[in-house]
């Protein structure tokens, strides 16, 4: 059961890898980030803010999984 969660992870690994680099590549307009009582704009590749986007999901999902484990060890 665990070589086919390894297989199956492996091949969903593979096109997402892909398709993040196909989308960085291709997403070089800019954009900008403003914060509602400020008055300043940081402006920032489309690309930057995905990818930030998608490592910030991947650190709060590792986050989450670290948090459910120590919490089922201590039951």
């Amino acid at each position: 059961m665990k070589t086919i969660y390894k297989v199956l992870s492996f091949l969903l690994t593979i096109p997402l890898i892909i398709t993040l680099s196909i989308f960085t590549i291709s997403n070089s307009d800019i954009t900008f980030i403003s914060f509602w009582p400020l008055e300043s704009k940081f402006y920032i590749p489309v690309w930057a803010l995905a990818l930030s986007f998608f490592l910030l999901g991947l650190f709060l999902g590792c986050l989450l999984m670290i948090l459910n484990k120590i919490i089922n060890y201590l039951k």
